[in-house]
């Protein structure tokens, strides 16, 4: 939400899903059942598919995803509130940076969503230098 506020957006996004449930990510995105089961829906190997997914099913030049837990609740001892994975499918390479943040629901997505802008613009910088 905090990306598409800003006017003008319409000209580089193509289109964006929410992928909250697993069956979603799987139908959506192509993510496969196997890896969410094996590895549950917030791991690297599930945001690196989603955000190759996000790519493909809508013949952009680059995905983006993240996954996590941002709270109040959900979190484990293995998997706490704050964890979350962020991950940017190019054509060339998928890069995924597993993030823990501290703070209340909405200050865990602002992090995610600074970051994951930060990665679009390295992402981006990259690709047009080679």
């Amino acid at each position: 939400s905090e990306i598409i506020s800003v006017p003008g957006t319409s000209s580089v996004i193509n289109c964006s899903f929410v992928t909250y449930s697993n069956e979603a990510k799987s139908k959506f995105l192509n993510v496969p059942e196997e890896d969410i089961e094996d590895n549950g829906a917030v791991s690297e190997i599930v945001a690196r598919k989603m955000a190759q997914g996000a790519r493909l099913v809508t013949n952009s030049e680059i995905g983006v995803a993240t996954t996590g837990i941002a709270g109040p609740d959900g979190g484990t001892d293995e998997k706490p509130v704050g964890l979350v994975y962020i991950a940017i499918s190019t054509p060339r390479r998928v890069v995924c940076k597993k993030r823990k943040y501290k703070g209340s629901r909405n200050r865990v997505r602002k992090k995610a969503t600074k970051e994951i802008l930060e990665l679009i613009l390295e992402e981006t910088e990259n690709y047009e230098r080679d």
